[in-house]
């Protein structure tokens, strides 16, 4: 059988002119397309993690409008909240947990073994620097296995001066997400015990929302690790995939208004990879929506 390796465009309908590879070039420019969708399916995944991040400050929100707008709260009010709130974080920790559990496969598919051990040594060091990256990991195998994420809803309000004068006032209202120490302590690990003890207050309490956002920060400190990481791959994988679509545009100009993709051709198709010309556009979108995730601790949102 006659195997054929080639780069063409697809159209129905007609058949388009081809260019004739060598099978390491069909090879590398294999490698190249099944790389850059590693690198778009982590960056993907990544921002899953910090839209539910978004879902999840979203609701603290709207809690809060309710509780301004609404009477005196009962324990059943008080109680949908805290599971509401509880379901959206529990959906923020288990897309990280898949974030950190699957990313290492697709840097050893990339790099190699050497740039997934490089990925790992980044989620330590940012294990061992943040307590609320730890606690917020330990947190997520509690919820897993024992119980709710969140044990207590706090609701407040107060009036606070306003007017030149001071004799106006405005109604500030907030809500805490909370974790009752005394009720979780012992079914955390041993090593996790004292961690619990130096993060609560003086009720035995632990505020959820700033660990929330400090460990978002842990986060990106790792995905900015990674993307610089895998930029020399990148960079390699583009350059390969331009030159080939540049090869087949010198032959026909409007291939390029079509699906590119390298066959592998015997008496019937074998193999093919669909070339991923859009993903620049597509990768940089979502590596611009999340720019001043840094900035987390510090956030306080006035309306």
């Amino acid at each position: 059988m006659s195997i054929r390796y080639e780069l063409t465009a697809l159209v129905l309908g007609r058949a388009p002119p081809t260019v004739s590879l060598e099978p390491a070039e069909f090879e590398a420019i294999g490698r190249a397309v099944d790389g850059l969708r590693d690198i778009f399916w982590i960056e993907e995944i990544y921002d899953a993690v910090t839209q539910n991040y978004r879902a999840y400050e979203e609701g603290q929100v709207l809690i809060t409008l309710a509780h301004a707008l609404g009477s005196e709260e009962g324990w059943e009010e008080i109680d949908d909240a805290r599971r509401g709130s509880a379901r959206l974080l529990d959906n923020l920790l288990s897309t990280a947990r898949a974030f950190l559990d699957s990313a290492p496969q697709r840097m050893r598919s990339i790099g190699g073994d050497a740039l997934m051990a490089a990925f790992k040594t980044a989620t330590s060091r940012v294990y061992d620097d943040s307590r609320a990256y730890r606690f917020m990991d330990a947190l997520r195998n509690y919820s897993q296995h024992r119980g709710s994420s969140i044990s207590a809803m706090t609701f407040d309000h107060k009036r606070q001066p306003a007017g030149e004068d001071g004799k106006d006032f405005k109604l500030v209202y907030s809500i805490r997400p909370r974790l009752r120490v005394d009720d979780v302590e012992m079914t955390f690990k041993t090593k996790v015990q004292p961690l619990l003890q130096a993060l609560k207050d003086d009720q035995g309490m632990i505020d959820i929302t700033p660990l929330v956002r400090e460990y978002l920060v842990g986060l990106n400190q790792i995905m900015l690790e990674t993307r610089g990481l895998i930029a020399p791959f990148e960079a390699g994988f583009y350059a390969v995939q331009n030159d080939a679509v540049s090869r087949l545009g010198a032959v026909w100009p409007e291939a390029l208004d079509y699906p590119v993709a390298v066959k592998l051709q015997g008496e019937d198709e074998l193999v093919s990879h669909f070339l991923a010309i859009s993903q620049p556009e597509r990768t940089g979108r979502l590596r611009k929506r999340n720019g001043k995730i840094a900035h987390l601790p510090r956030l306080q949102l006035i309306s």
